[in-house]
């Protein structure tokens, strides 16, 4: 392969390193969004559940007060029954229904009396729960919305970033780009020098053969890690001087 094309494909290499922390950045305000929007939309939820079981209790404290209300009117009708009633067997019956009436009543006032409680309870929980919705939305908000500008300016990155890419890809074999764009789906260094005769990804010890192939401009793949290799100055004498010299 011509020297120029691995230079190109080195500076592209270079280039595309540069993102690499911007993508991370944008993957971490990605996560974070998601979370800010998780925790609003779980405050939302706890907010309505509160809302709804106060609807409940108050539509059972109405149903009971107005079971109280149909008693008390159902005893004093009873209680003037008995004024006119002149058969001690019939007064004798309708006393007892009257008394059945108040029985009911002392029932349900215990009732009632403790659903008032739930429900006094339920709307002093439902007015912290709401300062704290208020107060608590307006931060995420706040967060969420520094948080998508900066987004939004990463992005801005990204896409100038693409627009330049292309143009830095001319003049670099298809096969080359192929096999990075593979690679880059895998890992965030794809392609990394040889150093000292070793990856510098994972120190896979190069074979003095590839080292050969590499210094003619040939990119070949490391067989550690897979990576595709490049190098730019070493020679399999300068390897083998350094080798003997460790000896």
């Amino acid at each position: 392969m011509h020297k120029n094309s691995l230079n190109l494909f080195i500076k592209l290499i270079s280039f595309d390193q540069s993102l690499v922390k911007t993508k991370k950045e944008i993957k971490e305000l990605t996560d974070s969004l998601d979370a800010c929007n998780k925790e609003l939309h779980q405050l939302s939820l706890s907010l309505e559940t509160s809302i709804h079981n106060v609807r409940n209790l108050k539509k059972e404290v109405d149903a009971k007060e107005l079971e109280m209300k149909l008693l008390d009117e159902q005893e004093k009708a009873g209680k003037e029954r008995l004024a006119s009633v002149s058969s001690d067997k019939e007064y004798q019956a309708l006393k007892r229904e009257v008394e059945g009436y108040k029985k009911k009543q002392h029932e349900y006032e215990d009732g009632l009396v403790s659903t008032w409680g739930a429900y006094e309870c339920a709307q002093k929980e439902l007015e912290s729960l709401e300062k704290k919705y208020t107060d608590e939305k307006e931060e995420i908000e706040r967060v969420i919305l520094h948080k998508q500008e900066r987004l939004d300016e990463l992005n801005k990155v990204v896409e100038s970033h693409a627009k330049e890419q292309s143009s830095k890809q001319e003049g670099i074999p298809e096969e080359w780009l192929t096999l990075y764009k593979r690679m880059s789906g895998a890992v965030s260094n794809p392609v990394v020098e040889v150093l000292r005769g070793s990856c510098v990804a994972c120190f896979y010890k190069i074979p003095h053969q590839d080292i050969l192939s590499l210094q003619n401009d040939e990119l070949l793949s490391c067989k550690g890690c897979y990576r595709l290799l490049y190098s730019k100055n070493e020679s399999v004498q300068e390897l083998e001087i350094e080798e003997k010299g460790s000896d």
